[in-house]
């Protein structure tokens, strides 16, 4: 599939509606960014009142995210935060895409297995998901937590990959944990910052 940017809507469910109707027979799916949380100018799922599948998921920082089908086409609608928008593509949009591409639910989401670097644990009444960042020392993958508060572009952009911790769970330093990565290259970041002196060759 190859990305078309739609451009930028106002706060007005109708003119996101227009625009998504517009080009929606030339396109496999499409995926709207911000709109989609509770405040008051927030009006992108007032654009589907007839094919609004859902609305809201029990799993932060993902709350708000949502998913439409307009002439049997699906339109997922990612949160506006940065953390939430890239962790919902990862939960909601890929595994959409892959479905309409021919592939597996969760074709295109690698999983490695590592140890916590240290004591974490989930304090809300609900699902979350945590991102980690990943190292190699001695043949095993260490993991670190990092947060997704108001530093969030910036452990994004150090993050390596995600898990998901049920209410209450606690993961306690050297325990095994699975963890989700942020894309097919992430192993080759992982490796560079492991071992920054050596050369690597990617392919794909």
């Amino acid at each position: 599939m190859d990305p078309l940017p739609m451009g930028v809507a106002g706060d007005d469910p109708v003119q996101v509606r227009n625009i998504i109707e517009g080009r929606i027979d030339e396109l496999d799916a499409i995926i709207t960014i911000g709109g989609c949380s509770v405040g008051e100018n927030d009006q992108t799922p007032s654009a589907f009142p007839e094919g609004l599948l859902f609305h809201g998921i029990r799993l932060l920082p993902i709350k708000p995210t949502g998913m439409a089908i307009v002439r049997g086409k699906p339109i997922i609608l990612l949160p506006g935060h940065a953390v939430s928008a890239a962790l919902s593509f990862f939960l909601v949009a890929l595994p959409a895409l892959n479905i309409i591409s021919g592939l597996g639910f969760d074709a295109r989401m690698p999983i490695i297995k590592a140890h916590a670097a240290k004591r974490f644990s989930n304090t809300h009444t609900i699902d979350a998901l945590y991102l980690v960042r990943l190292r190699r020392s001695d043949g095993e993958y260490e993991a670190t937590p990092l947060g997704w508060g108001s530093n969030s572009l910036s452990n994004l952009a150090r993050a390596n990959g995600f898990l998901r911790l049920a209410p209450a769970q606690v993961v306690e330093k050297g325990e095994a944990i699975s963890v989700t990565l942020l894309g097919g290259l992430e192993m080759s970041r992982v490796m560079r910052r492991s071992h920054p002196t050596d050369v690597f060759g990617v392919l794909g």
